[in-house]
C-alpha cells in the first residue's frame, strides 16, 4: 500500500505541469484556420499537386507532387521516427492498386534526431510519390482520383516549430476520355523503371566511409524479360576484423542478431524461391551458455529467384543486420534498398580489403576505432544506461557473484 500511494503522489506531481503547460497552449491557439499553430501557418504553405499518367490499357500510375515551404521540410512516407507522411487515396475509379505502397522519386534525407533518439528520413526539397493502378478490364471513359495529405511540416534549424498539416492539402486530378495507351519509350516508362539493377547500401546513419559493413543488392539477369527467371542478390562484405550473423540463427541467443532480409514491395515478380540461401555455411562459435553463434566473415551472398511477370518488374526491401568484433558490437541497424529490371549495373563491390596481409596495423587501427565512434555516436545515453543494466543481471548470473 506505502508504494502505491507514494506513486500516486509522485505521478499526480509529475504531470501537473504537463496539464497546465498544455492548457495554456490551448488557450493561446488560434484554431479558426485549422492549423496548429494558428496563423503561423498562413506564410508557409505546403503545395500539393497530382496527375495520373497512362502506362499501358490497363495501369494508370498516380503522382502526387508535395512541395516543402522554404527552410520546412517533411516527413517520408517510410520515417523509423517522427511523424510518416500518408498519402490517402479517397478515390479511385474502382482501379485497384497494383504496388503496396507509394514510391519517392529521390531518397529521403536521413540523418539521426537527437529529440527522437533515433533516425528520421526527411524531404527538403520537392518529391513525388508514385504507385501504380489497375484496371481488369482496358480502362475506359474518364478516370478520375481524389485524395489527401496526412503529416507535418517542420522548420529547419535549432528551435524549429512544426506545422501539423490541417486540414490535410488536398489533391485530385483526371485522365481524359478514352485514353490511348503512350508510346514505351524511356521518357514514358513508369518510376520503377528508373531504379538501378544494381546498388550499394549500408546501415541507416552510417557514412560509406565509416561503415564496417557494406551491401551490394543486384537483381540479374537486368534485360530479364517476362518468363524468365532472375535473381536478387545480396552480398554483404565486411572490414577487416568484423564479422556479421547468418540469417538461419536463432533470434533468442544472447551474444549477436541474426540477418533478416525483408522484401517489403515486390511488383512484376512471381517466388520461385520462398526463403533466401546463403552461399556458404556459417562459422559456429559457442557462447559460454553453450548456444551456437553462426558468423561470416570477409563476404556473404545471399539469394533468392523470382520469374518476371511485368517488364517493370522492382524489389524494395531491408536488411536488418548486426556487426561485432571479438570485444565490441555495433547497434543493429536497418539498411534499405530498391533495384528494378533494365536499369544500370554499373557499381563496384563495396570497397573493403578482406586480403589481410594488405591491411597495416595503422589501418586496422583505424577500422575498429571507426566502429567504436560510430556506436557511441549511434547508442545515446538512454541506451547506455540500458545495456549498463543489462550487463548487471548478467552478472548476477555468474556463480561467483
Amino acid at each position: 500500500m506505502l508504494f502505491r500511494l507514494s506513486f500516486f503522489v509522485l505521478a499526480t506531481v509529475s504531470f501537473t505541469p504537463w496539464a497546465v503547460a498544455q492548457d495554456n497552449l490551448l488557450e493561446n491557439l488560434n484554431l479558426n484556420d485549422g492549423s496548429l499553430f494558428g496563423s503561423a501557418a498562413e506564410t508557409h504553405t505546403t503545395d500539393v499537386s497530382a496527375k495520373l499518367v497512362q502506362l499501358d490499357a490497363h495501369t494508370v500510375e498516380l503522382q502526387v507532387t508535395v512541395t516543402p515551404p522554404e527552410n520546412f521540410y517533411i516527413y517520408s512516407t517510410t520515417t523509423p521516427r517522427g511523424q510518416k507522411t500518408k498519402i490517402a487515396v479517397t478515390e479511385s475509379a474502382g482501379l485497384q492498386p497494383h504496388q503496396n505502397d507509394f514510391v519517392p522519386d529521390h531518397p529521403a534525407k536521413k540523418e539521426y534526431s537527437d529529440d527522437f533518439q533515433g533516425n528520421v528520413e526527411k524531404f527538403v526539397t520537392p518529391v513525388t510519390w508514385s504507385r501504380q493502378y489497375r484496371s481488369a478490364t482496358p480502362i475506359a471513359g474518364p478516370v478520375r482520383f481524389n485524395g489527401h495529405i496526412d503529416g507535418q511540416i517542420c522548420s529547419m534549424g535549432e528551435g524549429g516549430i512544426c506545422l501539423l498539416l490541417l486540414p490535410p492539402p488536398e489533391f485530385s486530378t483526371e485522365l481524359s476520355a478514352d485514353p490511348a495507351p503512350p508510346p514505351r519509350g524511356p521518357e514514358s516508362s513508369p518510376v520503377t523503371a528508373k531504379l538501378p539493377s544494381s546498388v550499394i547500401t549500408t546501415l541507416d546513419g552510417i557514412p560509406s566511409q565509416e561503415a564496417n559493413i557494406g551491401y551490394t543488392i543486384s537483381v540479374s539477369p537486368s534485360d530479364a524479360q517476362p518468363g524468365d527467371a532472375v535473381t536478387l542478390s545480396v552480398r554483404a562484405d565486411m572490414a577487416e576484423g568484423w564479422h556479421t550473423y547468418s540469417s538461419t540463427m536463432s533470434a533468442d541467443i544472447l551474444g549477436g542478431t541474426p540477418t533478416v532480409i525483408r522484401l517489403k514491395e515486390i511488383t512484376g515478380l512471381k517466388s520461385v524461391d520462398q526463403q533466401f540461401t546463403a552461399s556458404a555455411a556459417p562459422e559456429i562459435h559457442k557462447t559460454p551458455f553453450g548456444e551456437a553463434l553462426e558468423l561470416y566473415e570477409g563476404s556473404v551472398t545471399w539469394t533468392r529467384k523470382f520469374e518476371v511477370t511485368s517488364g517493370t518488374a522492382s524489389l524494395l526491401g531491408t536488411i536488418d543486420g548486426q556487426i561485432c568484433t571479438d570485444s565490441i558490437c555495433e547497434l543493429p541497424g536497418i539498411a534499405e534498398f530498391a533495384v528494378a529490371l533494365g536499369g544500370t549495373t554499373d557499381v563496384a563491390l563495396f570497397p573493403f580489403v578482406t586480403d589481410t596481409e594488405s591491411v597495416s596495423p595503422e589501418s586496422k587501427s583505424t577500422v575498429q576505432d571507426v566502429g567504436v565512434a560510430a556506436d557511441a555516436r549511434r547508442q545515446g545515453l538512454l541506451v547506455f544506461l540500458l545495456a549498463a543494466v543489462g550487463a548487471g543481471f548478467v552478472a548476477l548470473l555468474t556463480p561467483c557473484v
